[in-house]
């Protein structure tokens, strides 16, 4: 059978203790020192008003107001300087910037009808020299062609256009220039205008410009109405 475990009694000398190295010390960690703290300064106050104009400021910048826009004198469109029939006291350019217009004036009668006679051209006007001139007491005539059939658009297609208020000058010799304000404009029937009204006398220094208007007729080759547009000298 398996022999027992034997137990042996430790020897009865006690061995000496084991020398430990000296202790040494144990380093400690080192800190590094916090800031020193510095004044902070005083938070500012906030005014909404100045805040508010300064965003009005901005959204102006942004999106800045459109431009109100203004009326402005159209460039010249009718504008002739060639060789024409005049009377040497008779009127020279007339001139309204509203439309565009600054046409040579030539100086007319009556036709072989009895009719007011036209310029010789779509960009001319003509002044009645059986009347009075622009600025004289009485009703001083300037006509001039709506369109033309070969040209289009005449010196008084856009006559239309001119209302109470605004100003027509005429150019006379010597540069002398006189400026009328319409009065008032008036469509007629081409067979029944008030001739008198338009042509008669006056202690007024009046001008008025005549041209075609309404709808033309093709047989006739003669548009149906009559525009006068009625003006004053100013300053009279």
């Amino acid at each position: 059978m398996p022999t027992a475990p034997r137990f042996v009694s430790p020897p009865t000398a006690v061995p000496a203790a084991p020398t430990l190295p000296p202790a040494t010390a144990t380093p400690q960690p080192t800190f590094t020192p916090l800031p020193t703290p510095t004044d902070v300064p005083p938070t500012p106050t906030i005014d909404a008003t100045e805040v508010l104009r300064q965003v009005a400021i901005m959204e102006q910048a942004l999106h800045p107001p459109t431009p109100v826009p203004t009326a402005t004198p159209r460039p010249p469109r009718f504008t002739d300087t060639g060789g024409i029939y005049r009377r040497s006291d008779a009127p020279v350019t007339l001139l309204i910037p509203k439309i565009g217009v600054n046409a040579a004036v030539e100086s007319v009668g009556l036709d072989p009808t009895g009719a007011l006679a036209t310029p010789t051209t779509a960009f001319r006007v003509a002044w009645y020299d059986g009347g009075p001139l622009p600025g004289q007491p009485g009703n001083a005539v300037i006509d001039g062609h709506l369109d033309s059939r070969i040209y289009g658009e005449a010196v008084f297609w856009n006559l239309r256009e001119l209302g109470p208020g605004d100003k027509i000058q005429v150019a006379m010799p010597s540069q002398h220039l006189l400026t009328f304000v319409v009065q008032r404009v008036a469509v007629y029937p081409y067979n029944d205008a008030p001739l008198d009204e338009i042509f008669g006398d006056t202690d007024n220094h009046d001008l008025n410009l005549i041209t075609c208007t309404g709808v033309f007729n093709q047989s006739d080759r003669n548009y149906n109405e009559r525009r006068v547009v009625y003006t004053k000298l100013e300053g009279t």
